[in-house]
């Protein structure tokens, strides 16, 4: 994968509110582990169906995947799904729920043009179809992503905020695939997706997305990765202006080492002033709903923390299998779709508090 498409990796397309599916993940407290992703695994469940919400209006769109059948250890992130909508006109989607039987480690989800990657829905070979994740992008736009090994995500906005999908399009991803037990699974995934009447949205929203491809964990100790990525300059060149914006909906990413992530402002009058702090595990829906938004007006960038506690004897760099990740993604009403990744050489900052803390360099992107 070239350097470009892991940033858009970043658009992990998934997530919503800290609430999770019972039907086939046990309550596991605290940070996830591979022997709980194991027993989880062993329940054998297939395709989620979708149980009823209480005082939740029907879905206005649902599709269901066929199962994909994994072998036991099976990891794969070369199968692209898609979903053609045949909607004639403009979707504005304030909701989106995702559902998955298991062995979904995570998948990033887009809308395309309906006749972008021609061939038969379902799932089907990335590089055959020349499937890529910047083009997605920037072509169409983000529609989903999910939570590491969750089986139930929830991505939900505010009450009038909601992203257009334009008329004639279909839904696109990406998945990684990772059967972590020791036996065959079947396993689907499902959207059920509501909608807002266009005369209902007071917010149209917009990703922003970073992802720290330098990481370097050192072995048997807790790490930090610091990257700050100003943004102010992009909007003073492009649009005459300081950043003024809210941000609505975030979704963290990392694998089984992490041990939280926080996303912060940087400069100005609200330098480190929190804008969501997770410390949930491989498992967890770790999206979230900012209700009410968090406002950027004042501040001149964006930090992205990542931190992890690796026991084992080796390093660990950023992929996936027993790699790690540190991305997010979140939707704001910025006029600019934002996104940024690491660049050049990290700096370590020494201990504290017996934590290595590492800064990273940052190469911030802004799209009109």
């Amino acid at each position: 994968m070239t350097m470009a498409g892991r940033v858009f990796w970043a658009l992990e397309g998934v997530a919503r509110r800290v609430a999770r599916s019972s039907r086939c993940v046990p309550a596991l407290a605290g940070r996830g582990s591979l022997a709980a992703l194991v027993a989880v695994a062993l329940m054998g469940c297939g395709a989620d169906e979708a149980e009823p919400t209480p005082g939740l209006s029907p879905a206005d769109l649902d599709h269901h995947f066929d199962p994909i059948s994994l072998e036991p250890g099976f990891e794969d992130a070369g199968t692209c799904l898609s979903w053609t909508l045949h909607n004639e006109e403009e979707l504005w989607v304030h909701r989106v729920d995702g559902f998955n039987g298991g062995g979904w480690h995570h998948s990033n989800w887009f809308f395309v043009a309906e006749d972008d990657y021609p061939g038969e829905d379902g799932a089907w070979d990335c590089e055959a179809r020349g499937f890529d994740l910047v083009r997605a992008g920037l072509r169409g736009g983000v529609f989903f992503a999910q939570s590491t090994q969750a089986t139930h995500d929830i991505q939900q906005f505010p009450e009038g905020a909601a992203f257009r999908i334009p008329p004639r399009s279909r839904v696109v991803g990406q998945a990684h695939l990772f059967n972590t037990s020791a036996r065959p699974i079947e396993s689907g995934f499902q959207f059920e997706v509501r909608t807002l009447p266009a005369e209902q949205v007071t917010e149209v929203l917009r990703p922003i997305s970073m992802t720290n491809m330098l990481l370097d964990i050192p072995p048997q100790s807790r790490s930090r990765f610091d990257m700050s990525c100003p943004i102010a300059p992009s909007y003073q060149e492009q649009l005459g202006t300081t950043p003024d914006f809210e941000l609505f909906y975030v979704l963290p990413h990392y694998h089984e080492l992490g041990a939280g992530l926080r996303l912060s402002m940087v400069g100005g009058t609200r330098d480190d002033v929190t804008i969501f702090e997770t410390r949930g595990g491989v498992g967890d829906p770790l999206g979230a709903t900012l209700n009410p938004p968090v406002r950027f007006a004042g501040a001149e960038g964006v930090r992205l923390t990542c931190e992890y506690d690796n026991p084992r004897d080796v390093a660990v760099g950023y992929g996936i299998g027993d790699q790690e990740m540190c991305v997010f993604l979140a939707f704001t009403n910025s006029p600019l779709t934002l996104a940024a990744t690491s660049f050049g050489v990290n700096q370590e900052r020494g201990l504290e508090a017996g934590v290595h803390v590492f800064d990273t360099p940052c190469l911030p992107l802004a799209v009109p």
